[in-house]
């Protein structure tokens, strides 16, 4: 045998199992299955903690641009965890604030009638309504737009026309645990006692339907204000999106680069006879050929839209030189759709008030 072949035999022998190495290769092999478990769990530990490190940043910096306070941001954190969701995601949603506040006041609403009483929004100045006031305010949900539907009637602003029963009101002051709601002037509600359910219409986007329990009026016999419990689900009914409302206001008219006549590039001031979400009627100084596009500047009732899409549908003879021009609204943003849907909708309310 040469010594090549010895050397190699020898190796064969190290590697040949025998009783004793049989033993010592199933430890082994038991040791490496018993680790690896520890090892896929220390690997998820080490994953939840950076994810843990890298969402306290992320609360960090929303809280810094909030400017929350330690206090707002435990709060925002109790929250959170109610609805088993992220502080940040609570608190850049307005729709998860709502759920998460409704919930987290659902043991607290027995207390709001005491609190009333007193002239305060629960039991206390440091009671929760009072710190989820203060943390809506920080957030930015305080002012909600209106051409966004509401989610509850925490959400209503002062100034806001409702009917309670079938007598006018307006929302004079809102907070988290009731709202206050003052009769039209020279009226009295028709009903006041505490613990009554009282149906409340009013219209933003659309129309809602509320249902709150009173919880205070003023004076008790003859009631000009009423304090009401909130309701978290108020019924919201839509309106027909072709509604026809008249307006008064100025448009301005100014083409799009398109090749045309040259007579339909000019820039067109008119005034604003009717409008819906479809369209608008004008009275214009001079004619304008159906089918020419163009963008309208409108300023009616205290908005300003700027650069809506329209078509010109119609263009008739009016008498003194003016020109009636039917436009239909095409490609509508539908933020810009939103606000001039719940400018209709006020407006309309409005009408149908002074009506009535």
């Amino acid at each position: 045998m040469t010594p090549v072949d010895s050397f190699l035999h020898s190796v064969r022998g190290a590697f040949t199992p025998s009783q004793d190495t049989a033993w010592i290769w199933v430890l082994f092999v038991a040791g490496v299955a018993a680790l690896v478990p520890a090892i896929v769990l220390l690997g998820r530990w080490r994953a939840r903690r950076l994810l843990g490190r890298a969402d306290q940043a992320a609360f960090a910096g929303f809280a810094a641009e909030k400017r929350l306070s330690v206090e707002q941001m435990r709060l925002l954190t109790q929250l959170a965890a109610g609805l088993g969701a992220s502080p940040v995601a609570v608190g850049a949603s307005l729709d998860l604030f709502e759920r998460a506040t409704a919930q987290a006041l659902g043991a607290e609403t027995a207390t709001a009638a005491s609190g009333v009483s007193r002239g305060g929004e629960g039991s206390g100045a440091d009671d929760l309504f009072t710190r989820l006031h203060t943390l809506r305010r920080a957030l930015g949900f305080h002012v909600v737009p209106d051409h966004l539907p509401l989610s509850t009637t925490r959400e209503l602003v002062p100034g806001t026309h409702v009917a309670v029963s079938a007598t006018a009101g307006e929302v004079i002051e809102t907070n988290e645990a009731w709202f206050a709601v003052i009769a039209a002037p020279d009226t009295t509600f028709a009903t006041g006692a505490p613990g009554t359910s009282v149906r409340i219409t009013f219209t933003r986007d659309a129309r809602y339907i509320a249902r709150c329990a009173v919880l205070a009026a003023e004076p008790p016999h003859a009631p000009r204000k009423l304090l009401f419990r909130h309701d978290e689900k108020p019924e919201r009914h839509q309106l027909r999106a072709a509604v026809r409302v008249n307006a008064h206001g100025g448009v301005q008219l100014v083409p799009r680069p398109t090749v045309g006549d040259p007579a339909d590039q000019l820039t067109l001031a008119a005034e604003l006879i009717d409008i819906s979400v479809g369209g608008m009627a004008v009275t214009a100084p001079r004619a304008v050929r159906p089918g020419t596009t163009l963008y309208a500047a409108i300023a009616w009732d205290g908005e300003l839209y700027r650069e809506l899409p329209v078509v010109v549908l119609r263009c008739d003879d009016k008498l003194g030189g003016h020109f009636l021009l039917r436009f239909e609204f095409r490609g509508l943003p539908a933020t810009e759709e939103g606000r001039l849907a719940a400018a209709i909708a006020r407006h309309s309310a409005r009408v149908e008030q002074k009506s009535g």
